[in-house]
């Protein structure tokens, strides 16, 4: 019932995002050839897979989990801790080239952005970043399956945030000193920058110094290509 919750949470939140970006659209992009198409493939791999890592998980977990009976507590404290593990394995991503090639380059490949750009993604960094779940959940804090979900479902609805396609009011950007603003984020996805602001969390950005928030405008995403994007599942620019 909890991974039932959990999924009807993220689904309401993209499409509440969705619905906002019509409502109150910050700028109107050239969007790739093929991108829904491609959305929707990498949307249905990102599900299957979610649902083996679900059952492998809770085959393999016999251990007495690090917050016993209390999921909740538990997936929110080890969100906190995981968004600092990933902020680092974020970095990772654009500053070593084979990860940024092979896992994260897809995702950063849209010329427009609107909050689907959050889950588009290639499957090989899917496999990847549940490598990292595994690593950090498992083996080192031992959580339980309900707190993997809900800290998949916090990071999921943060990044379905900063992705969409908003105009924030002034008086809601200092919301950028505590979680990710959609502006802060065009700023990491700017054509011939891909860098800063890396975590959801504000505070792991401030603290190694890699927060920033635009002084203007962010003009162009993506990269320059042929405006495909099918071309990316198969590491082709």
């Amino acid at each position: 019932m909890a991974f039932l919750i959990l999924a009807g949470i993220q689904i309401a939140v993209l499409l509440f995002f969705m619905w906002a970006e019509r409502r109150w659209p910050h700028k109107q992009r050239p969007q790739h050839r093929g991108f829904n198409r491609t959305w929707a493939t990498v949307l249905a791999f990102a599900w299957i897979w979610a649902q083996v890592l679900l059952y492998t998980w809770s085959v393999w977990s016999t251990d007495q989990p690090m917050l016993a009976n209390h999921w909740v507590a538990e997936g929110f404290v080890y969100y906190l801790l995981y968004s600092c593990v990933n902020y680092w394995a974020h970095r990772l991503k654009h500053a070593w080239h084979p990860a940024w090639h092979y896992l994260h380059y897809m995702h950063h490949s849209p010329t427009h952005m609107e909050s689907r750009v959050a889950f588009y993604r290639h499957p090989v960094e899917m496999i990847a970043n549940s490598l990292v779940l595994l690593l950090t959940g498992k083996l080192i804090f031992n959580v339980s399956p309900e707190a993997i979900a809900l800290a998949l479902t916090i990071e999921g609805c943060l990044e379905t945030f900063h992705h969409s396609n908003i105009r924030l009011q002034k008086r809601i950007r200092p919301l950028g000193y505590l979680i990710q603003i959609p502006e802060q984020h065009l700023l990491h996805h700017k054509r011939g920058l891909h860098a800063q602001n890396y975590s959801p969390l504000t505070l792991w950005d401030t603290l190694f110094g890699t927060v920033a928030f635009p002084e203007q405008d962010v003009q162009e995403l993506g990269f320059k290509d042929k405006g495909r994007a099918w071309p990316y599942l198969w590491f082709k620019q």
